[in-house]
C-alpha cells in the first residue's frame, strides 16, 4: 500500500541528505557546485540566500508585494517579503515543525504543523500554537480568506475554520498530502489511498470522496492547485501532472521524466507553475498555458524546489532545501500603439491641432483628390 507520508518523509530525508553531503564535499575542496546563477532563465531572479542553510518547507504570497515562507527548523524561522526584500520576522512553534503556511493577505495567515496545532498572523504578531487535531501530522492548509481556511492531515482528517474556531471531519483511513480552496464553497484535497490518489472535495458544507484524480501505479499527488470549481491541477511525484475541468481529471502526463514534482501553483486557468526536486540538487520550473506544459527549464543549481506560490501570471515565489528564494517576474506587455480618431468631413484646407490616446500635434490639411491628412509627417488618407 502507498502511503504519501511515507514517500514524503523519505523524499525530503533525501533531499536534506544530498545537501548535507554535497556540503561537506565541498568544505573539503572536492566538489565546486554549478553557480546558481547559471541556471536561472525564463523571468526567474538567480537563487538568493536568505535563511542560511535551512530547508524551507512552505512559501505563500497572497500578492507580489507579501509572502511568508517558513523553514523545518526548530523553532520554525518565518520570513516575509515586502516586494523588494526578504527578513527574518519571527521565529514560531518551539519543538515542531511547520508544514504548510497559507496567508489570505498581510495581516492573516495560518501556519501548521507536524503535532496537530495551528497558528496564525494577524499582520504584526503570530499566536501561540493551538492543538486543533490531537497529534497527527497537518500537511496542508489553505486559507483563502481570513474567515475561512481547510487543513488536511496524515490521518485522512479534514479540518476548517470559520474565523475563530477549527472543526474536523474524518473523511477515510489514509492520507491526505495537499489541500487548495479558492474560496469557502469549494476545496480539493489529494488522498492517498491503496487503489490510487482520490479527490475528495468540499462543497461549503461537507466533504465527499469524487474519484479518481491519479493513476494508482504511479507516485502519490505532491500538491494541487485550484483556480475555482471548474479548475485545478495537481502534480505527483513521478513527474506527472493532471488537469481538473469541473467534472473529470485527464489522464496523467508526464512533463518531468521521473523526477519529483514537488509543488504547483496557478492563479488562472491560463497559467500554472509547477517546480521539481531532479536529479542531484537541480530544481526546474514548468508552466502551464492552458492547454499544454513548457519543457523543464533549470532554474535552481543550489537546491531542490520545496514550495512554491503565484498570485498572479506575472509573479511567483518558489523557496528550496538550501535556505534560498527565487523570484519569477513576467515582463510587462507593451503598450497599445498610439491611435488618432478625427474626421475629415467638411474640410478643405489648412491648420489645426489635433490630440488622441498616445499622440499629439500640429495637424495640416491639404486636398488633392481627396482630404489627406499629416501628423508629425505621417501621411494618413481619408
Amino acid at each position: 500500500m502507498r502511503t504519501v507520508r511515507l514517500r514524503r518523509s523519505a523524499g525530503r530525508y533525501r533531499r536534506r541528505l544530498w545537501f548535507a553531503i554535497a556540503n561537506a564535499i565541498a568544505i573539503a575542496g572536492i566538489l565546486v557546485l554549478v553557480p546558481a546563477s547559471a541556471l536561472a532563465s525564463n523571468g526567474w531572479s538567480v537563487p538568493s540566500s536568505i535563511d542560511g542553510t535551512n530547508a524551507f518547507e512552505s512559501v505563500s504570497c497572497p500578492s507580489s508585494s507579501f509572502c511568508v515562507a517558513v523553514d523545518a527548523a526548530s523553532p520554525a524561522n518565518v520570513l516575509t517579503y515586502d516586494g523588494s526584500s526578504w527578513r527574518t520576522s519571527a521565529s514560531i512553534d518551539g519543538g515542531n515543525v511547520v508544514r504548510s503556511v497559507s496567508c489570505a493577505s498581510s495581516s492573516f495567515c495560518v501556519a501548521v504543523d507536524d503535532n496537530g496545532n495551528a497558528l496564525t498572523f494577524n499582520g504584526s504578531t503570530w499566536s501561540a500554537p493551538v492543538d486543533i487535531d490531537a497529534t497527527n501530522v497537518i500537511s496542508s492548509v489553505s486559507c483563502p480568506s481570513a474567515s475561512f481556511c481547510a487543513a488536511v492531515d496524515n490521518a485522512g482528517n479534514a479540518l476548517t475554520y470559520n474565523g475563530s474556531s477549527w472543526s474536523s471531519t474524518p473523511v477515510q483511513s489514509a492520507t491526505f498530502f495537499s489541500v487548495s480552496c479558492p474560496s469557502s464553497s469549494f476545496c480539493l484535497a489529494a488522498l492517498n489511498t491503496s487503489h490510487g490518489d482520490e479527490a475528495v472535495i468540499y462543497n461549503g458544507s461537507s466533504w465527499s470522496i469524487s474519484g479518481n484524480a491519479d493513476d494508482p501505479s504511479v507516485y502519490p499527488v505532491e500538491s494541487v492547485s485550484c483556480v475555482s470549481a471548474m479548475f485545478c491541477a495537481a502534480v505527483d511525484g513521478d513527474g506527472n501532472a493532471m488537469i481538473y475541468d469541473g467534472s473529470n481529471w485527464s489522464a496523467p502526463a508526464r512533463i518531468d521524466g521521473g523526477n519529483d514534482l514537488t509543488a504547483v501553483s496557478c492563479p488562472s486557468a491560463s497559467f500554472c507553475t509547477a517546480v521539481d526536486y531532479a536529479t542531484g540538487v537541480t530544481g526546474n520550473a514548468f508552466t502551464y498555458n492552458g492547454s499544454s506544459w513548457s519543457a523543464p527549464a533549470a532554474i535552481d543549481g543550489a537546491g531542490a524546489l520545496n514550495s512554491l506560490s503565484c498570485p498572479s501570471t506575472s509573479f511567483c515565489a518558489a523557496v528550496d532545501g538550501a535556505g534560498n528564494v527565487l523570484t519569477y517576474s513576467a515582463s510587462p506587455p507593451p503598450p497599445p500603439p498610439p491611435t488618432l480618431t478625427v474626421s475629415l468631413r467638411g474640410i478643405s484646407r489648412g491648420t489645426g491641432s489635433v490630440s488622441g490616446s498616445g499622440i499629439s500635434g500640429l495637424v495640416t490639411f491639404s486636398w488633392v483628390s481627396s482630404p489627406v491628412l499629416a501628423v508629425a509627417g505621417r501621411a494618413l488618407r481619408a
